[in-house]
């Protein structure tokens, strides 16, 4: 802000090798004087997107803007809980009752879904700023996804069997797993082009099911 650096999130670079990738909100005061110039330093060598700040910049009261991002934060860790209470305790209802295989995909898918949600809501590189917990986060949401309807529609088989368990349901299960493999085992600039395909299955399982 007026050639003064102000806030660093990561570290660009010129490579892969020197860019250091982060992604988290940050707060700061505005200098008082009547022209002020906002620059960003911008480098993406890590994912397939175009590298800018995840949302837009918010320009206000400071306190005011604390307490929105305070606000959120509390939200989505109350949401985060809810989730992940719903899996632990239907993990407790499998044990008590094995043959009902239904609980614990939908444990599964709960878990799914929590850790996707640390991924989009950035709370693991609050944690740690190592350039480690960007690919974790990463690969945390999009196998969110993949991983999360292989789990859901072998739920919806175990509770209509009669309705799910055919051709398709393979397909989608069997598809859903080596895509959930390619992101685990590939760095994020390889497999984040495949967020449009993604969401295009995703859609037509939804309008499957």
């Amino acid at each position: 802000i007026n050639n003064n650096e102000t806030i660093l999130i990561g570290k660009p670079g010129i490579n892969r090798k020197t860019t250091k990738p982060a992604q988290k909100p940050a707060v700061n005061s505005l200098p008082v004087t009547d022209t002020i110039i906002i620059a960003w330093k911008i480098s993406n060598y890590h994912d397939f997107f175009g590298g800018g700040p995840h949302n837009n910049p918010k320009i206000g009261v400071l306190r005011e803007i604390k307490k929105d991002l305070w606000n959120k934060d509390f939200f989505n860790s109350i949401i985060l809980g809810i989730i992940l209470m719903m899996g632990v305790y239907h993990i407790l209802l499998w044990f008590g009752r094995k043959e009902k295989t239904s609980s614990i995909l939908f444990a599964g898918f709960c878990i799914l879904i929590f850790m996707r949600m640390l991924g989009t809501n950035n709370y693991l590189q609050r944690l740690s700023s190592k350039d480690l917990m960007y690919s974790i986060k990463v690969k945390m949401e999009y196998i969110g996804i993949s991983a999360g309807w292989v789990m859901f529609t072998t739920f919806l088989s175990e509770l209509f069997p009669m309705e799910f368990k055919n051709r398709l349901l393979k397909i989608f299960q069997i598809g859903g797993i080596l895509i959930s493999l390619y992101i685990l085992f590939t760095p994020p600039h390889i497999f984040t082009p495949l967020i449009t395909f993604l969401n295009i299955i995703l859609i037509l399982i939804c309008l499957w099911i």
